[in-house]
């Protein structure tokens, strides 16, 4: 997948011919550069969401607004595009497992509606966010808690069809390494 925001029109060619395929959008002029540099290309669509909490507020600067979602959807198609589904990302080091949850209501919305206008979606990026511990003695929600509270929420909100798939970056290299300086 390309998530890069906002792609060079050289770069999306080069993942052309590399065979990446797969991108996401956040705008109307992206669909352009995609539709001429990697004709057919599969996309999803990112929206901003909740990122309360967060210690880095990605929504302040990535991501449509939810309505305009289905009309980058719906652009996206006619420019011989695959509409494949939506994307989001609740912030980094996201302690507020309720973000999470809000954005898969909001998206189960638009996929509900994209469904409704005959272009079913089957794919939703998550993002990632999920916090680390940096201390021993951090006292913060636990990754499992919040997988849970995703689990049982997409079961509930999703057709058993539609596939998902997250950005874990931070939750799997963060402890990877520890720095102590003298100062």
């Amino acid at each position: 997948i390309f998530a890069n925001t906002i792609k060079s029109s050289e770069d999306i060619a080069f993942a052309y011919k590399r065979k990446v395929k797969l991108m996401t959008v956040d705008n109307e002029p992206e669909l352009y550069k995609i539709a001429k540099s990697c004709p057919g290309a599969k996309v999803l669509v990112r929206i901003k969401v909740e990122n309360i909490g967060s210690t880095v507020e990605l929504s302040l600067k990535f991501g449509a607004d939810p309505e305009q979602a289905i009309f980058l959807l719906k652009k996206a198609k006619s420019l011989g595009l695959k509409p494949l589904g939506i994307a989001f990302h609740v912030g980094s080091q996201c302690l507020n497992v309720k973000n999470y949850l809000n954005a898969l209501s909001v998206s189960s919305e638009i996929f509900a509606e994209s469904e409704k206008m005959g272009m079913p979606l089957e794919l939703l990026d998550i993002g990632g966010g999920f916090p680390i511990r940096h201390f021993d003695d951090d006292k913060q929600i636990s990754f499992q808690d919040i997988a849970m509270a995703i689990k049982k929420k997409m079961k509930r909100l999703f057709n058993p069809r539609v596939r998902f798939m997250a950005e874990p970056g931070r939750f799997f290299v963060g402890p990877a390494g520890t720095l102590v300086t003298q100062v």
